[in-house]
């Protein structure tokens, strides 16, 4: 398993990510963390969240000459946690409260490699609200 990932069952069902919450505070965090930065609390407990959560920002770089475009943003989960990642497929066409979906990301060898974000198939009016 790659960190924090949880990879679609044999039946493909959807991607994860497993974090951690306070069991004192209830607070969220991505990458999970042994200690609370809330209450300092070392209660951890695993948390999973996605598949699908909100765009808050991305940016496009165009940097170096010679590369395609690649995209990369933050994607609100369940208005608990923020993550920061790549953006596949089509970015010309997201805007900040696109609903996204967790896709798993592979290695010029075709292995996992970890998570990244796409627009999701449900995206149909804006995730914000």
């Amino acid at each position: 398993m790659l960190d924090g990932v949880i990879p679609p069952a044999e039946d493909g069902g959807p991607v994860r990510l497993l974090g951690s919450r306070c069991g004192c505070c209830g607070e969220v965090f991505f990458p999970a963390r042994a200690i609370c930065t809330n209450c300092s609390a070392q209660r951890g407990e695993p948390w999973e969240f996605g598949p699908e959560g909100v765009l808050y920002t991305y940016t496009v770089v165009r940097e170096p000459p010679g590369l395609p475009p690649r995209a990369f943003g933050q994607v609100d989960f369940e208005g608990k946690v923020r993550v920061q990642g790549r953006i596949l497929g089509d970015f010309a066409s997201i805007r900040i409260g696109t609903r996204m979906k967790l896709v798993l990301r592979s290695n010029a060898d075709g292995l996992p490699a970890g998570f990244a974000f796409r627009p999701s198939e449900n995206e149909g009016a804006s995730g914000v609200g």
